[in-house]
């Protein structure tokens, strides 16, 4: 490709060119620096994200959690250094120093955009599809603040989003997309940095229907920008777009070069993600008549930037000065919410046997009605999983409700829960599907635990007692495999006080995600004795013997009242004085704790043996490697659910012969 040196300068009246070209070059110099990174994005899109950001994005980077501040999500989060640069320019907490750290270790600069990390940066991207996920779950949530009568129509927080071609290939985006159309989420604007390239060339290769019509067959209203690099024609139609109200979201398709301006390799997947390199990077100076200092800003875009920010600074004011009351949603003092939680276990039939999806109904019930700042919904599955509760749900109509008919897409509902708890701290979020299904929202669930965000997930029909649906619905590795999450507490409940202690842990906590694995099948009540171990060692004693017990059987869920029957059948035909039985919802919890404080549950020395109707991985940290584990290490069947338990070696006769074999071998 011929060029000519300085053929691309920006000219001098030009504030905005000047600028866009200083966005370019910072982010060409953070990869640069890092020797890693990707500067094709930033290059072919720094012109809709700066015009974007000077002319239409309401943000105060003095107050970068202001609740009427419009998001932002980066969903090509592989061109962080774009997001970066332009949080640089607009003065927030991004100096200089940091965009010379980019991808380097502890720095606030990170190879994608990490929420909590990076001041500015609204959510964590990366994983193509799950910020478009993210943007539709924040636009919800600020429809929902208007629902509410907090905010006036022109005030509510608009959500914008700058994806990639990757990032609608992937399904989540679709899924996302489809339910953003069906709910008509007017304030959420998807600009598509159309490039027509991705990582192993043209998007010829595996892409090619048309994604205009795809966004209008959804229900979005569809908008072209064919010269993605003027400035002019991106504010001209973003103005078009903005200034008049629909009750559609809006996705804009901007055609740009990806690595704009390198010489050779602009409009090619070569400069998608590797540096420049000193030559090329060199060669571009030159064609933007740009200083061989690097990082370099100039006054008059610093002095814009100021300018710019004053100007939006006032405009949030104004808004504020429109609120009928805080713009946020409004949430209960822990004194409050213990007294709510004492009265819900007041409601509790003694002796009831339930499911414990039946008795987190009973909860959600009226749980939900009494806190106005949590948001449920369900993978189609109301029913089915405990969520047909009483409550409006939120649709084109109706604002304010705050349940949310998300349809068979749990792929878009474990990223539109992350989206709805970013909008604003203070909401309790929580979705519900069947648990073999918690595979299709794994990467999801992945960014809620890496975010540190208390978003619930609810997983439902929890073993092989499903029974008559088949091996393809019974989970087996599903609960171990969501333990390996960091961060990510999986709490198993036995009874209707475990259930309710679930949610209690849910509700209450300010960080980290929770999965609560909920039975189909009726459970005995264990009674509500020693329901404070659980949240003191993530286990309890449900029943025990006199002094230091012989055995300690662990189990979790519905395992644990098959426990106490086993532990009856080894006190009466073995030499086992005393069998103490442990329910333990929260193994994660429990091995969180030190040595001194497990031995309060399982003493020092005891034989232990756990019952678990999964795979056994990670039991013998809890009974010790020379403990038994009882699982499940094979599909299942279809048939009656005790059946297919016994089956598979689950019911009291066949899990007390095992262990009086183990007994017998290890004596």
């Amino acid at each position: 490709m011929s060029w000519q040196p300085m053929d691309l300068a920006p000219k001098a009246d030009d504030l905005d060119a000047l600028a866009i070209t200083t966005v370019r070059m910072l982010s060409v110099d953070g990869v640069e620096s890092a020797n890693a990174g990707h500067p094709g994005l930033p290059l072919g899109a720094a012109p809709m994200a700066w015009t974007l950001f000077r002319y239409f994005l309401r943000f105060n980077p003095e107050d970068s959690k202001d609740p009427l501040r419009d998001r932002f999500v980066l969903s090509a989060g592989h061109g962080s250094m774009l997001l970066y640069s332009l949080l640089h320019v607009f003065g927030y907490s991004v100096s200089v120093d940091d965009l010379k750290k980019f991808r380097q270790l502890g720095s606030i600069t990170p190879g994608h955009p990490e929420f909590g990390v990076t001041e500015g940066v609204e959510t964590s991207t990366g994983p193509l599809g799950q910020g478009i996920g993210n943007a539709c779950g924040m636009a919800i949530a600020a429809q929902m603040l208007y629902g509410q009568g907090a905010i006036a129509r022109e005030d509510v927080p608009r959500v914008f989003a700058i994806c990639s071609d990757g990032d609608l290939m992937e399904g989540i985006s679709n899924e996302a997309s489809s339910l953003a159309g069906h709910l008509g989420l007017g304030n959420l604007f998807v600009l598509y940095d159309n490039n027509s390239i991705s990582i192993d060339g043209s998007t010829e290769l595996a892409f090619t229907e048309s994604r205009i019509d795809r966004y209008r067959a959804l229900g979005w209203r569809c908008v072209e920008i064919l010269d993605g690099n003027s400035h002019e024609e991106i504010r001209r139609v973003l103005d078009e777009v903005l200034s008049e109200h629909v009750a559609m979201p809006t996705f804009i398709s901007v055609r740009t070069v990806i690595g704009y301006g390198v010489p050779g390799r602009e409009g090619t997947e070569k400069v998608h993600g590797a540096p420049l390199g000193s030559e090329l990077t060199s060669q571009l100076r030159q064609r933007f008549g740009w200083p061989e200092e690097t990082f370099y800003v100039p006054d008059s875009v610093h002095g814009l930037c100021r300018e710019i920010v004053e100007g939006k600074q006032a405009e949030l004011a104004q808004a504020h000065g429109r609120c009928k009351k805080e713009p946020r949603f409004e949430s209960l003092t822990p004194s409050e919410l213990s007294t709510l939680f004492e009265k819900i276990s007041s409601t509790f039939e003694p002796g009831k046997a339930l499911a414990t999806r039946v008795s987190s109904e009973k909860v959600l019930s009226q749980l939900v009605p009494a806190l106005s700042n949590m948001i449920v919904g369900t993978a189609d599955l109301a029913e089915s999983t405990g969520l047909a509760i009483k409550v409006e749900a939120f649709s084109k109509s109706g604002r304010s409700g705050r349940f949310v008919h998300f349809g068979v897409r749990e792929h878009a509902m474990g990223a539109i829960l992350n989206g709805l708890h970013l909008f604003d701290e203070r909401l309790k979020v929580a979705g519900s599907t069947f648990l073999v299904f918690s595979d299709y929202m794994r990467g999801a669930i992945r960014l809620s635990a890496l975010m540190r965000i208390p978003v619930t997930y609810v997983f439902t029909h929890d073993s092989v007692g499903v029974g008559e649906d088949g091996p393809t619905h019974e989970p087996i590795e599903q609960v171990n495999s969501l333990r390996l999450i960091p961060h990510l507490e999986v709490y198993r409940p036995a009874d209707s006080h475990e259930t309710l202690m679930g949610w209690r842990l849910a509700v209450e906590r300010e960080r980290d995600p929770i999965a609560l694995i909920l039975s189909r099948q009726a459970l005995a009540d264990l009674g509500p004795d020693n329901l404070d171990q659980i949240v003191t060692h993530g286990a309890r004693i449900v029943a025990d013997g006199e002094g230091t017990p012989d055995l300690v059987v662990v189990a979790s869920g519905s395992e644990v009242a098959l426990a106490k029957e086993v532990a009856l059948q080894l006190e009466a035909n073995t030499g086992l004085n005393s069998v103490r039985v442990v329910s333990m919802p929260s193994r994660d919890r429990f091995l969180s704790k030190s040595p001194a404080e497990r031995i309060q549950i399982i003493p020092a020395g005891v034989r232990a043996v756990s019952i678990e109707a999964g795979t056994t991985m990670g039991w013998l940290e809890v009974v010790g490697s020379q403990g038994l584990t009882i699982g499940i290490e094979e599909f299942g069947h279809s048939g009656k659910g005790p059946a297919v338990m016994a089956e598979m070696g689950i019911s009291v006769e066949k899990v007390s012969e095992r262990i009086k074999e183990w007994i017998l071998e290890n004596s």
